[in-house]
């Protein structure tokens, strides 16, 4: 996968210099790069996890729950293709951050990267700090300023519903936006 907005991510965890957590979801690559330093990874996906730790991360399996236990100053986030799932992400980010924590979102315009930046930036009392990559790749950068009031609506995703039933009713199947 030739993916310029990883790339773009790949390049700001190398230059990490705070604990940070690495938040992956279906853009991550079978070629993890190595030796980023103090940075926990959070993965729903269990493939993406195991090559994680196969590469020597700590990482944790997880529906995007972070764990109370999780001390860092920045999170980095490759935004995910459906708006529930980014806004969830964006809401346990904001909440889990310190006050002057950084969540670092990564994508392109037609990811929606800045409208998700603006409306992060607004949660938390910050101004956007948008840059840009190679093939138009951007990086949207967020202080935490205050702690969120308002959080973004994420169609209440970590509720299960159900989706449909299967054979006479016999099987529900269920699952969550997005």
């Amino acid at each position: 996968m030739n993916d310029s907005a990883m790339q773009l991510l790949y390049t700001a965890l190398g230059q990490n210099s705070k604990p940070a957590l690495w938040v992956l979801d279906e853009h991550s690559e079978s070629d993890i790069p190595k030796g980023f330093t103090q940075l926990r990874a959070l993965s729903n996906r269990i493939d993406t996890a195991r090559a994680l730790r196969q590469s020597g991360y700590d990482c944790e399996l997880s529906d995007f729950e972070f764990l109370d236990d999780s001390a860092f100053e920045r999170l980095y986030y490759r935004v995910s293709k459906e708006k529930a799932v980014v806004h969830h992400v964006i809401n346990q980010a904001l909440s889990a951050l310190p006050l002057g924590g950084e969540l670092c979102l990564f994508g392109f315009k037609n990811d929606g990267l800045k409208t998700y930046g603006k409306k992060a930036a607004l949660c938390v009392g910050d101004q956007l700090d948008l840059s840009k990559g190679a093939d138009n790749a951007l990086q949207a950068r967020i202080i935490k300023r205050k702690e969120v009031t308002e959080p973004l609506p994420d169609q209440d995703y970590q509720q299960v519903r159900a989706v449909s039933a299967l054979a006479h009713g016999e099987l529900a199947v269920q699952s969550k936006p997005g």
